[in-house]
């Protein structure tokens, strides 16, 4: 049974101990940030989504913490997401 714990650290680890994916030989952050509620979305999801600025907070603090594993697979959302993403990490 899965341990319950505040202390992500106690969780995880530190997000810059990177683990392998598979055999590809690449080193991702143990915690993956899921973007899906980046950009403000319209329709049905229209409550869920955060704006640019929470957005990059998010992705700052993610990314501060040695965070460099990033998804998002859901298509069927009317926002502007990977706009978002895009911009997050070139800006980095």
């Amino acid at each position: 049974m899965a341990q319950d714990s505040t202390n992500i650290k106690e969780t995880i680890g530190a997000l810059d101990d990177y683990v392998l994916l598979g055999r590809s030989g690449l080193r991702i952050s143990p915690l993956c940030l899921g973007t899906l509620t980046f950009g403000e979305a319209s329709g049905l999801f229209s409550k869920v989504g955060s704006n640019n600025e929470e957005s990059k907070k998010v992705f700052d603090y993610y990314y501060e913490k040695g965070g460099n594993f990033f998804v998002d697979t859901f298509r069927k959302l009317k926002n502007d997401t990977d706009t978002i993403k895009q911009k997050l990490i070139s800006d980095q």
